[in-house]
This record gives structure tokens, C-alpha cells and sequence, in this order.
């Protein structure tokens, strides 16, 4: 593989990629890239979420993303509306007391799945 581009962010914990759009996780926030040339992929939008981003995936113009304080106690499903790259919009979530989430997710078609552990027994 050859690199073709790149971007200044550091502390970059998950990513998406959808056409022309990457979606990633950035310590507490949800950073928006247009990747429609490679060579220079630029920053166009962002969102701050309330806890540290742990997993996000792009379904079309919606990112799933999910969240877990620093303590690890529980996570968050969020749904964002990332139509308007320079603005994502968050749709709804999810709290999950008691769990914790792996560092992905997945989508298949209205399905999110997500690993996850139990933090109390």
C-alpha cells in the first residue's frame, strides 16, 4: 500500500469511510472528512459528544456511533444525520448501564450489532 494522503489528527480511536466521506472518532468528538481528493482529505464538519468515542459506522447519511465515559461504567448508542457534512445532527441514543462496549460495531441493514461485556455481576 502506498499513501496517498493524510490529515493532522492525532488521538483518532475509530473510523468510517462512505463514498466521499470518513467519519472518525477524535477523544470526545465526532470529526467529518471529505476524502473526495485523496491526496488532501480536509475537515468539514464535527460533532462533541459527551463521552470518548469507542466505535462509529456510516449506514448511508447516518453515523452509529458509540460512547463510554473514561470510567468505562456503561456506553452510549447515538445515531447522527451526517447529510450536511459541515453540521451533523444527532438523531437519538441509547444508554447501556452496566456494559461495556468493544471498540467496534457493525451495521447490517436496520441492525446494529456491538460486543460488549458485562461490568457488574
Amino acid at each position: 500500500p502506498v499513501p496517498v494522503g493524510s490529515s493532522a489528527f492525532t488521538s483518532v480511536s475509530t473510523l468510517s469511510v462512505s463514498g466521499t466521506k470518513v467519519v472518525a472518532g477524535v477523544l470526545r468528538s465526532l470529526v467529518v472528512f471529505d476524502v473526495s481528493n485523496p491526496s488532501s482529505p480536509q475537515p468539514v464538519g464535527g460533532y462533541r459528544t459527551r463521552d470518548y468515542m469507542v466505535g462509529v459506522e456510516l449506514f448511508g447519511s447516518m453515523a452509529v456511533v458509540t460512547t463510554t465515559p473514561q470510567d468505562l461504567s456503561n456506553f452510549t448508542m447515538q445515531t447522527y444525520d451526517v447529510r450536511d457534512v459541515s453540521s451533523p445532527q444527532e438523531l437519538g441514543s441509547l444508554l447501556v448501564s452496566d456494559y461495556r462496549v468493544g471498540n467496534f460495531l457493525a451495521l447490517s441493514g436496520t441492525t446494529v450489532y456491538l460486543p460488549f461485556q458485562e461490568t457488574s455481576t
